[in-house]
């Protein structure tokens, strides 16, 4: 997916329950497009999976200008992200997002 010409998000490993999703990004972009654009883009892999819920795992900065960030996707929003996806960060850490409610965010967005 690109975004205004500024940033790229694209999936570069595909697992059963997992993304890992590449942001390149030639300037810097301001925090709310950033985060818009994650979300739309998390939106659109899980909706492709037919599942209800994701979750941030990781993010890893791998320089100035792209980052790395880990998701996961579950029809169950009360599973263990460590025990399930076998993630990097610790379940307290894990972000879980609606696919329903990013979808009615982005529709009031209107994107």
């Amino acid at each position: 997916m690109v975004f205004k010409q500024t940033f790229t998000i694209e999936e570069i490993e595909h697992g059963p329950r997992t993304s890992r999703l590449r942001i390149r990004y030639s300037q810097p972009v301001p925090a709310g497009e950033y985060a818009t654009a994650l979300m739309e883009s998390c939106y659109a892999f899980a909706s492709k999976r037919g599942v209800k819920y994701f979750a941030l795992l990781s993010q890893k900065a791998i320089r100035a200008t792209k980052d790395e960030i880990t998701v996961g996707f579950s029809n169950d929003r009360n599973v263990s992200p460590f025990k399930t996806f076998g993630a990097e960060c610790s379940d307290a850490d894990a972000k879980w997002f609606s696919v329903k409610e990013v979808r009615e965010m982005l529709d009031v967005m209107g994107r």
